[in-house]
Order: C-alpha cells, then sequence, then structure tokens
C-alpha cells in the first residue's frame, strides 16, 4: 500500500499532501510526503520527518485517494452514490456541475451520468447503473 500510495501521488505529481485534520491529529502526522522510488513517510506538527505505522497505511492511502481524486463510481456504496446524485447536476453539460467530496473525478461522474440518463428507464437507480456496467482497470 505504501507503493500505491508513492505511485499515486507521483501520477498526481505532487509531493505533498495535507491530511484533513482529525485523521492527522489521530495520527500525529500533519502531512504525507514521498521517500525515496516507492515509499512515504509523514511530516508531524513540528515539522519533522516520521515514520507512517504499518496500521496506518490503508487510512493514509485512502485519504491520499479522496484528496486526489481516486476513487471510483463502482467502488462506491448505494447511499454514496444516492448522496453524490443529490449533489452533482446530472444532465449538465458543465464538467464543474459534477464535481463531488466523494473522490470521484469530475469527467467519470459526468460520462456515466449521460449514459445513465439515456438508458435510465431501463435501471431502478444511478447505483444500479453504475454496478451493470463493466468496470475495465
Amino acid at each position: 500500500m505504501r507503493k500505491r500510495a508513492h505511485e499515486l501521488m507521483v501520477k498526481n505529481n505532487t509531493d505533498m499532501v495535507e491530511l484533513p485534520a482529525k485523521i492527522g491529529l489521530d495520527l500525529g502526522i500533519e502531512y504525507v510526503t514521498l521517500k525515496g522510488s516507492n515509499n512515504i513517510e509523514g511530516i508531524n506538527f513540528d515539522e519533522e520527518y516520521v515514520p507512517i505505522k504499518d496500521g496506518d497505511v490503508k487510512l493514509v492511502l485512502d485519504c491520499l485517494r479522496l484528496e486526489l481524486n481516486d476513487f471510483h463510481l463502482h467502488e462506491l456504496t448505494r447511499e454514496q452514490v444516492d448522496a453524490l446524485q443529490r449533489k452533482v447536476v446530472m444532465g449538465s453539460v458543465y464538467v464543474a456541475d459534477y464535481y463531488n467530496s466523494f473522490g470521484v473525478a469530475a469527467n467519470e461522474v459526468a460520462t456515466y451520468a449521460e449514459d445513465y440518463l439515456e438508458a435510465e428507464d431501463e435501471y431502478e437507480s444511478f447505483y444500479d447503473y453504475i454496478q451493470s456496467v463493466e468496470w475495465i482497470d
């Protein structure tokens, strides 16, 4: 997971990401930064480099994915998709209307929404449509 976090940061051309306040306080880490060729480390509130504990790496990776919009619609729960659908403007021609707080890229949401609206009467919900589409990684 450390390598995955490192690759995600490099892919997004960023060398430091601030953690959300609650998580940062819980872990004692304010920022996550790159370390070496395939690792990450933390920067604490005293601006010192500190290791990230093995048990905290998944939480840190999830924070990075959220911050860098690396989640995909098919990873969201039904409740999350319903909440996302209420917050975006389905059918809008503006990508900005699809920005969301679930870590899913606006372009992905816009594409799925457009296709769903064309076949809306064939599915119970937006979530059901998302789950019916084959995901190719």
